[in-house]
């Protein structure tokens, strides 16, 4: 926050009287009035959490800071590291089974502190705590619809602990594209593609991205493998039940036109040869919350 204190200079328009009692009033009402106005609040601990839960990674992140006030600029005071970190944690993760109306909490996975480079911005780039796992959330014979992820975060300095819930996607049917070798996408009529899938339990938000493989050939006689990654808008489903069809239309003219801007013209490029199987087309799920986040977050 951008704190100032502001002195208020009262407007008056004043006219001699010889009531005496009036004048001393006056005087006495003035001199009891305070002109400072402070516009920060009583400050209190508040503890910000960052984190994505994804059943597929290998190591998971949680980047958890704290809220800060005081009289000087919030730009200034964000660039002080230990503005917006804890010195000391404990941060878990609790896995609980939920079955037959019970919620039992079968595995305590604990998130140990590390130190990660970050890029310049607003706050500091100095001793920028992260806390990390690399335990697995869910087994192969594991359903993400049978658990609940409960996390933990205890504050030793001011003895409280912050706590929140969530629960992690399954996988989903993808009708169009598929599988199926019969099934080719065309897209160099610069005609529309449609994609086709069905929505899973609990997700609401849903983006797909078109990764195009090609080959370059160099004049030195080198093979490079590249690729472009063309992100689609966000897609939300109607409800967070799940088995609902969804669909987007890729458009043909728009993805020939990316790869025309991005990938440029080069003398040391001899040729460029698209992969038989060219595009990959990944999809990234969130759930409500996540929703939530993104769209109160936008300008």
């Amino acid at each position: 926050y951008h704190t100032q204190k502001y002195n208020i200079i009262p407007n008056m328009h004043s006219k001699f009287s010889y009531l005496t009692g009036l004048f001393l009033i006056l005087i006495s009402l003035f001199s009891s009035c305070n002109d400072k106005l402070e516009i920060n609040a009583k400050w209190k601990d508040i503890t910000v959490v960052y984190g994505i839960l994804n059943q597929n990674d290998s190591i998971h992140y949680l980047k958890i800071s704290n809220s800060f006030l005081g009289d000087y600029s919030a730009y200034d005071m964000a660039k002080v590291s230990d503005s917006i970190q804890y010195k000391q944690l404990e941060v878990a993760l609790y896995k609980v089974k939920i079955a037959n109306g019970h919620n039992d909490t079968v595995k305590k996975i604990v998130f140990n502190d590390t130190i990660l480079p970050k890029n310049a911005g607003i706050f500091a780039t100095d001793n920028n705590i992260i806390y990390y796992s690399t335990e697995r959330l869910l087994n192969n014979n594991e359903s993400s619809e049978d658990y609940r992820f409960d996390l933990s975060v205890y504050v030793p300095k001011y003895d409280k602990t912050v706590s929140a819930s969530t629960y992690l996607l399954s996988k989903f049917p993808v009708d169009v594209p598929n599988t199926n070798p019969q099934v080719t996408v065309n897209l160099m009529a610069r005609g529309d593609f449609p994609m086709k899938w069905r929505t899973t339990k609990n997700a609401k938000l849903y983006q797909v991205t078109i990764r195009f493989h090609w080959t370059e050939i160099t004049t030195s006689g080198d093979t490079l493998s590249k690729y472009l990654d063309f992100v689609q808008p966000y897609v939300r489903s109607q409800t967070i039940t799940g088995n609902e069809s969804m669909s987007q239309l890729l458009s043909g003219k728009a993805f020939l036109s990316f790869l025309g801007s991005e990938i440029p013209v080069s003398d040391t490029i001899v040729k460029r040869i698209a992969w038989e199987k060219a595009l990959d087309f990944n999809f990234i799920v969130a759930n409500d919350d996540m929703n939530t986040y993104i769209q109160v977050s936008q300008p």
